[in-house]
């Protein structure tokens, strides 16, 4: 569910309530870039977490990196030295940010706290914190259209129906 957030500093949240179906709130302007890692985390927590406490940050993000950008796939295709242009190049092929390349980076031991430090201050430099370059396209989600449109076309629902379906959630 997107939202406007009322500080700047959140990016999403997930929610479990009684009797419905968990949630996952999202920064309504994010980049596709933070708002697939956000998304990522927020769902490791659902999956992983009885409670849903800041204790658990590291846990999920560390699913989050790993679903997004797993070790496996990644390694591989790491060949020269990281750098801004390289970075970039990641973000578009993995559609996740610079800054969480490069913490992926230092988890799969490809580079040092230090250098990823250096990496960090020459995007802050840049101006690059909150905006990067490389824009990626936002991600639509379909399997929710497809489904309506299914129980529409070959189930015969009305449109009344699913309202009435979806309240009973």
């Amino acid at each position: 569910i997107e939202v406007d957030p009322p500080v700047p500093e959140f990016d999403g949240c997930a929610y479990r309530a009684p009797h419905l179906p968990a949630c996952i709130f999202v920064a309504r302007h994010q980049p596709p870039d933070r708002r697939r890692f956000t998304l990522a985390h927020e769902l490791a927590h659902l999956v992983l977490h009885d409670d849903l406490h800041d204790d658990n940050e590291a846990e999920a993000h560390e699913f989050a990196a790993e679903l997004l950008v797993p070790r496996a796939d990644f390694v591989p295709t790491l060949h020269a030295r990281p750098s801004l242009s390289l970075l970039l190049t990641l973000k578009i092929t993995w559609g996740v940010s610079m800054w969480a390349l490069v913490r992926r980076l230092v988890d799969v031991e490809r580079i040092t706290p230090n250098q990823a430090t250096r990496l960090y201050q020459e995007m802050s430099a840049r101006g690059w914190r909150k905006s990067e370059p490389g824009e990626l396209r936002p991600e639509v989600p379909q399997l929710l259209r497809e489904v309506v449109t299914a129980m529409r076309r070959d189930l015969g629902y009305t449109s009344e129906e699913l309202a009435s379906l979806l309240r009973e959630i």
